[in-house]
C-alpha cells in the first residue's frame, strides 16, 4: 500500500532518535523562540486547543461572551471556544468579544469587524525567522508544533504584550494536574488510535507540556531552518498551481498548496497518496467579504516526497 500524506506532517516522538532525549523547562524554548522572532513575546502550552482555551481565559470572557469562528473550524476550535465562551460563525458580529481568524494553510486571511479583539489562529503557518508577527494586529497569534515541526505536541501562544505573556504562563502552569496522563495517552495513541479520542476530549484543558516532550521540541525547534529549505523546496515544484488571486507572504510558508482540480484530477492525486480530499478555502475577496472555493489541499511539508510533488506537475499538466 503506497504511503499517504495530510495536510501536516505526521505527529511522532524523537524524531531526532532517542539520543537527542533530555528533559528541558517551558523557559528554555521560549527562550530558544525569542531568540529567532523578537517581535512578542512566546509561551509554549500543552498544545495549539490549549492555547486558545487560555487565551480566552485571559481575556475573563465567560459563556455569555460571543467568539467569532471561521466557517467550516475543526472541532477541536469549536469544542476549545466552547470551553470558555460561546463560539458564534459568522452572524451579529457587532455582538462578539473576540474574533478568531484562521491563517488557513499558511495564507494570511483577514476581514473587517467591528471588533479590535482578534486571536489569530496561525497553527500550521511556518514562519521563517524574522517574519512580521500578528500580521492582522492581533492580540494573539497560536502555532501548533505538530502541524510545524512533526512533534507529539506542543503549541506557542504569541502575545503582543509582555505582561500578557507572563500572565499567561501564570494560568498555564495552575493546570498542571493530569498532564503526564494526558501526554502518555497521545503518545499510546500513535500505536493504539483508539485511545486518541480520550486525549482529545481532554486536551483543551491541558496547560504545560512534561519536561520529557519539551526536550523533543526543543530538538525539533533547532532544526527550524533546515525544516523551513524543505518546505520552500517542496513549495517551488507546485505554486504554479496555486490560484491567481491567493496571495502569499515570503516569510510564512503554507502547509498544502489549494489548487483547482478536476473530479478527474483529483481521483489522480488521491491515487497518489494525498488523502484529503476535496476542502473548501475561505477566499478573501477585495472588498473584505469572503467566499468558500472547492480546492484539492496539495501538501508541502517536509514528510512529502519531491518526486511526488513532481508527480502532481504531471497530473495536472499532461
Amino acid at each position: 500500500m503506497a504511503d499517504s500524506y495530510f495536510l501536516w506532517p505526521q505527529s511522532r516522538f524523537l524524531r531526532g532518535g532517542l539520543k537527542r532525549a533530555r528533559l528541558v523547562d517551558s523557559t528554555q524554548v521560549e527562550y530558544l523562540l525569542q531568540e529567532m522572532f523578537d517581535q512578542g513575546f512566546p509561551v509554549v502550552v500543552s498544545s495549539g486547543r490549549a492555547g486558545i482555551v487560555l487565551a480566552l481565559t485571559a481575556q475573563r470572557l465567560s459563556r455569555s461572551d460571543f467568539v467569532e469562528i471561521f466557517p467550516y473550524a475543526g472541532h477541536c476550535v469549536i469544542e476549545s471556544v466552547g470551553r470558555v465562551a460561546t463560539p458564534l460563525e459568522f452572524q451579529n458580529l457587532q455582538k462578539c468579544q473576540m474574533r478568531l481568524i484562521y491563517h488557513q494553510w499558511g495564507f494570511v486571511q483577514a476581514l473587517h469587524s467591528g471588533t479590535d479583539n482578534l486571536m489569530e489562529d496561525a497553527v500550521d503557518s511556518f514562519c521563517l525567522p524574522g517574519v512580521h508577527l500578528f500580521p492582522n494586529k492581533g492580540i494573539y497569534e497560536i502555532w501548533s508544533l505538530p502541524k510545524l515541526i512533526g512533534s507529539l505536541g506542543g503549541g506557542v501562544v504569541w502575545c503582543r504584550d509582555e505582561q500578557a505573556a507572563n500572565d499567561l504562563r501564570i494560568l498555564r502552569d495552575a493546570r498542571h494536574n493530569n498532564t503526564q496522563l494526558r501526554w502518555a495517552l497521545r503518545a499510546a495513541a500513535q500505536y493504539f488510535p483508539n485511545l486518541a479520542p480520550f486525549w482529545s476530549g481532554a486536551e483543551s484543558l491541558g496547560g504545560p507540556c512534561p519536561k520529557w516532550a519539551l526536550g523533543d521540541i526543543q530538538n525539533g525547534i533547532s532544526h527550524w531552518e533546515e525544516i523551513g529549505q524543505m518546505r520552500r523546496e517542496r513549495l517551488s515544484i507546485v505554486k504554479s498551481l496555486q490560484p491567481k488571486w491567493l496571495k502569499q507572504s515570503d516569510s510564512r510558508l503554507p502547509c498544502a498548496v489549494p489548487i483547482l482540480a478536476s473530479e478527474k484530477q483529483c481521483v489522480e492525486l488521491i491515487h497518489l497518496g494525498f488523502s484529503s480530499g476535496y476542502r473548501n478555502f475561505q477566499k478573501i475577496c477585495e472588498d473584505g467579504s469572503s467566499e468558500l472555493v472547492r480546492v484539492f489541499p496539495v501538501p508541502v511539508h517536509q514528510d512529502v516526497p519531491t518526486s511526488l510533488l513532481e508527480e502532481v506537475m504531471r497530473v495536472m499538466h499532461p
